[in-house]
């Protein structure tokens, strides 16, 4: 697969998790964490938590247009360490404050295997890398 591939099913993942959280939060919330009191304050945390996803799924789109390059694996970099965080934080979520919805452990999945492919893209392009450059000091 290739870092294309990549950033275009992480635009996706991301868009359809922000129109979720952006649209029907109390939802969204129940599904990730169970049922959970439709406080006004966690409808809009759910809210501004949308924005931020909405903004790194229209990233990942315009980069899946220029696979090569640094800001392409910048943008890898950035992912992998928000798929990380994210899957850490959902593990936090059930094991530790007992909140867990029916769609929790499958998000943790998605995000630990988009995880793997970002360690991936990056192995192969810094194989690449190292490539060039020692063919360039020839």
């Amino acid at each position: 697969m290739s870092v294309g591939a990549l950033l275009r099913v992480t635009a996706a993942f991301e868009a359809a998790t922000a129109a979720g959280l952006l649209i029907l939060p109390a939802l969204m919330l129940a599904l990730l964490f169970g049922p959970m009191p439709d406080a006004a304050s966690s409808l809009l945390l759910a809210r501004l938590f949308g924005a931020p996803l909405l903004s790194l799924s229209v990233m990942c789109w315009a980069a899946s247009g220029e696979p090569g390059g640094r800001a392409v694996l910048s943008h890898v970099g950035a992912m992998l360490l928000y798929n990380v965080v994210v899957a850490a934080l959902l593990v936090y979520s059930a094991t530790i404050l007992r909140l867990a919805g029916v769609a929790l452990w499958p998000g943790v999945v998605a995000h630990a295997l988009l995880a793997g492919w970002c360690v991936a893209e990056l192995l192969q392009r810094g194989g690449r890398a190292a490539e060039i450059n020692a063919g360039a000091g020839r």
